[in-house]
């Protein structure tokens, strides 16, 4: 069996869980998270992932801004908080996680420039401190099935290290990151609180 059909096995068994109406308590065992990461230079790559709530769009999107709290809920993240506003109104966030493969680790250190729409939230690094490029955007769409989460990124690390640290370490990363934003989601969404409590 190919991963592709591995793949396409996940999804469907996925939206079946979704889809059944006798699911009630823990949103099935895990739906797990789709990722895929292209390098799309020597030392750039793209990182696109996605999940599915039985949650409104509303309670997506009050984890992801919940800017200051993220360290509570996502344990490679040191630190993140807002410092204030960018001239044209962005707001500023400073953020500091650790990364890494295998026995290696690293802190890396960004400041995100946000901005908001109803459907879309954008973010870059403005600091240039551990990162050439850095930036990317979440959205969360709204179906008959639950709100689909989408994450994209655009990274090119300004330090040197392995490429299979850098790739290792982005997919490990955007994988925990993303498993742990839909578990506060679920945490918040309180049909599904009690029992997963």
């Amino acid at each position: 069996m190919t991963r592709k059909t591995v793949r396409r096995l996940r999804a469907l068994a996925a939206a079946a869980v979704l889809a059944a109406p006798a699911l009630p308590p823990a949103f099935a065992a895990d739906p797990a998270v789709r990722l895929r990461l292209v390098q799309e230079a020597p030392k750039e790559y793209a990182v696109e992932g996605s999940f599915t709530v039985p949650s409104s769009s509303c309670a997506v999107w009050g984890v992801l801004t919940d800017y200051d709290n993220i360290s509570d809920f996502v344990p490679s993240m040191r630190h993140s908080r807002v410092v204030g506003r960018a001239a044209d109104g962005a707001l500023l966030v400073d953020q500091e996680a650790v990364g890494g493969a295998f026995f290696l680790h690293r802190a890396v250190r960004v400041r995100l420039e946000v901005r908001q729409t109803p459907a879309e939230l954008s973010f870059r690094d403005v600091s240039g401190r551990d990162f050439r490029l850095y930036a990317g955007d979440w959205t969360a769409r709204e179906t008959p099935l639950g709100t689909v989460v989408t994450y994209r990124l655009h990274a090119e690390p300004d330090f040197v290290a392995p490429g299979f640290f850098v790739r290792r370490g982005l997919t490990r990363g955007a994988r925990d990151l993303l498993g742990r934003v839909r578990d506060e989601i679920l945490r918040r969404t309180p049909r599904y609180a009690a029992v997963r409590q």
